[in-house]
């Protein structure tokens, strides 16, 4: 191992390279510094001799490369070409024009966030929200947090800590990231206990089970995946019937939330939040960024008495939605106020979307790009919501003629600047969607296309 660490370059002796030395800035040379020791420390890692050290200009360029890459945003903007409307990896749901200006707005200057205009006192953030979600949703008072998972923590940790939750095996479910709900609410200081089994569960389940310390019944809706055949669950009327008989909660953990029905769009009914409010349940949760189209947040709606005494919890704070989010929030509630969602929505945009607009701007594309053919496909809802669901689409297939494999096609179009675009690959062809490409993207796209075929 000693000869390795003898053909690595002293930190000195790189710092003083020609090269770096011709960069002056004091930030400049902290970075070098910094990469520099990150580069030298890898090399002394390495517990093969085979390996070979590169030399100090490599070194170097690797340097220069890596304060060029740090310097510049990672995060930016790309095209979804894939046909999944909410694609998680991508950052769900696109906010609507409207939205984004009123969030950077509000992130720009100075706000009435807590400051009522017309009294000159302090008030509370939620103020903005509370009347419009209770017009929406019939529910009596509301409370929102950063994300749905934070509301079933607050809620579980404010209501049921030392206590049990029961919950149906086959809803004990794991969401993105590989957090699971047993989880976070193992966390609250909650214990959970499964009823029934994976595929069937009845309400005599939640009966037997309920003891002296079981202080809610809980329903989580399965919205990443679906339990289809030799199946039994308790509809929600039922099991909130049973919870109030018993003195207990009885909290519906509603996933994605939708606020209208989607059984409209050729859709499968998706559970709504008026609903489970009308369902008479203690409180129901639900996020933001997937089907209602708006900026991550998590909300928990229904009965003021409980509302208030979770507002008031120490997690609350600490838990609470930032300024920039209500405002973008507030927007997109308005949009459904407005009977305007499906022209100003991105995500219902897309969802409403007529197949003969698809098919015209699927063909107007093959008729710009070489070698490219209209098939017909399907979109997906995506983002744990409506598992399974479709959505027939028109795509433009590359791949049979073009001098580009579709991996490679589709690595130079996710590389590809100033916007990356992505698409996918199936049965060994590179297609896009017209659906979740925005009319507004349609140039970009274009461009971008022509200039990786024409140009390979």
């Amino acid at each position: 191992m000693k000869s390795i660490y003898r053909s690595i370059p002293s930190i000195d002796k790189i710092l003083n390279h020609p090269k770096l030395l011709s960069l002056k800035k004091q930030q400049t040379r902290n970075l070098q510094l910094y990469f520099a020791r990150k580069i030298i420390n890898s090399y002394k890692e390495i517990q093969s001799e085979a390996t070979n050290i590169p030399a100090i200009d490599e070194i170097v360029d690797e340097i220069v490369k890596n304060i060029e890459h740090l310097k510049i945003p990672s995060m930016k903007k790309v095209i979804n070409a894939t046909g999944v409307i909410l694609h998680t990896n991508l950052g769900r749901a696109p906010l609507s024009s409207k939205t984004s200006q009123i969030m950077h707005l509000i992130n720009s200057n100075y706000s009435n966030l807590e400051y009522d205009l017309t009294t000159g006192n302090r008030t509370s953030r939620l103020s903005h929200l509370e009347e419009l979600l209770r017009f929406l949703t019939n529910a009596e008072s509301a409370l929102v947090v950063n994300n749905n998972a934070a509301a079933t923590f607050l809620v579980t940790t404010a209501l049921c800590k030392d206590k049990e939750i029961l919950i149906s095996k086959g809803e004990s479910v794991e969401i993105g990231g590989g957090f699971r709900v047993s989880d976070i609410i193992k966390e609250s200081g909650a214990q959970l206990t499964e009823v029934g089994a994976t595929n069937k569960t009845y309400v005599e389940d939640y009966q037997k089970a309920i003891t002296s310390n079981s202080a809610a019944l809980l329903k989580v809706h399965t919205a990443n995946f679906k339990i289809i055949g030799f199946t039994e669950a308790v509809g929600l009327e039922e099991m909130t019937k049973l919870a109030h008989k018993n003195n207990l909660y009885m909290i519906h953990d509603l996933g994605s939330g939708c606020l209208i029905d989607s059984s409209k769009y050729g859709l499968t009914h998706e559970p709504t939040v008026q609903e489970s409010i009308k369902a008479d349940v203690d409180l129901v949760l639900f996020s933001t960024d997937k089907l209602i189209g708006g900026p991550q947040a998590g909300i928990i709606l229904g009965k003021k008495e409980l509302i208030d005494s979770i507002k008031i919890h120490p997690l609350a704070r600490a838990l609470r939605s930032d300024k920039a989010s209500i405002a973008g929030l507030t927007t997109t509630l308005l949009h459904y106020i407005n009977n305007e969602f499906e022209t100003e929505i991105p995500i219902w945009k897309m969802i409403s979307r007529k197949i003969e607009d698809i098919q015209e701007t699927a063909k107007k594309w093959i008729s710009m790009f070489p070698d490219s053919e209209l098939v017909p496909g399907n979109s997906t809802i995506g983002g744990g919501s409506l598992p399974g669901e479709t959505m027939s689409s028109w795509l433009v297939a590359f791949g049979k003629n073009i001098n580009l494999s579709p991996y490679e096609m589709a690595k130079k179009l996710r590389n590809y600047q100033p916007i990356p675009i992505i698409g996918k690959i199936q049965h060994d062809r590179f297609f896009i969607d017209p659906r979740t490409v925005l009319h507004e993207e349609e140039a970009d796209l274009e461009d971008a296309i022509n200039h990786i075929l024409f140009n390979n």
